[in-house]
């Protein structure tokens, strides 16, 4: 049976909320031609971490262990008083062979890394579209045009109770909405 923490983890969450105040966004500085899509290398996740983390008494451990045929990396977190949390991460290459085991090991451990800690990305999220096979259209851009338009009804929206940025999630769902116009929305508020 699979143990996921220490019997205790009062102390490492603690250190965990301490560190997690300084924890920096990773640059995704790296480019997947095949994808033609950005991502975070390994070592940047790292380095977003470890100064908070090392300064909080944590420390990240990252091994594979093999069941079978079965490779998994374990990631676990550590605390200097003992108390640790552990994650589970299974390998599943998509050929047998070192170079893949090697890539699909880096992946997972950048990605293992950044969800126990809570090292997120600096640029955009897809929310997961990109994993779903979800192309991104490109909506049209709000004109001024259509701002000056629709200006009085949605300021008066605004006054029944949805706030700014509700009205910014329902206009960026059929328009691109740039942060000068999300600003002059917002302003409508004050």
């Amino acid at each position: 049976m699979k143990q996921y923490q220490s019997e205790s983890v009062n102390e490492l969450f603690s250190a965990l909320v301490k560190a997690q105040a300084a924890i920096k966004p990773a640059e995704k500085d790296a480019a997947n031609p095949y994808y033609k899509s950005k991502y975070s290398k390994l070592e940047t996740v790292v380095e977003a971490c470890r100064e908070a983390l090392t300064k909080n008494g944590l420390a990240v451990s990252q091994i594979t262990d093999i069941e079978g045929e079965h490779v998994t990396l374990i990631t676990q977190l550590c605390h200097t008083s003992g108390q640790w949390l552990r994650g589970y991460y299974p390998i599943n290459p998509v050929k047998n062979d070192p170079q893949a085991y090697g890539s699909a090991v880096t992946y997972a451990k950048r990605y293992a890394l950044a969800a126990m800690v809570g090292v997120v990305s600096a640029d955009e999220d897809d929310d997961g579209n990109t994993a779903y096979g979800i192309k991104k259209e490109s909506l049209p851009e709000l004109s001024d045009a259509h701002i000056a338009k629709h200006k009085e009804k949605w300021v008066e929206a605004i006054k029944k109770g949805k706030t700014p940025d509700e009205l910014i999630a329902v206009i960026s769902t059929k328009y691109t909405v740039s942060d000068k116009q999300k600003e002059e929305i917002r302003s409508w508020a004050q």
